[in-house]
């Protein structure tokens, strides 16, 4: 079946998170590239109630990439337990068809 008419929609999404570093950065080197990259891994932890009403801490890792500048700021002054906040903004596309 051929679709003749396609739509795509846009939209952003804001996000932030503090947390501590769980392991130093490590630097990544692309041959293809002369741009520097950095990975680290986040855990951010938070604390709720359960239906009991007794606490329960749950933590979550998340996986950070940084480039250019930043990811040479970050290999320079970060390492392992270090607290960060990261705020960034990530586009989203959606496309619809129609017959």
């Amino acid at each position: 079946m051929a679709y003749n008419n396609k739509e795509r929609q846009f939209w952003t999404e804001r996000l932030s998170g503090k947390g501590r570093l769980g392991a130093d950065p490590k630097l990544i080197t692309n041959s293809n590239s002369s741009i520097s990259i950095a990975v680290a891994r986040v855990a951010a932890s938070s604390r709720t109630n359960d239906r009991n009403g007794d606490p329960q801490d749950r933590t979550t890792w998340r996986n950070l990439k940084f480039f250019g500048y930043t990811a040479d700021q970050v290999m320079d002054n970060l390492k392992k337990g270090s607290y960060i906040t990261v705020s960034y903004t990530h586009l989203r596309a959606h496309e619809t068809r129609e017959d």
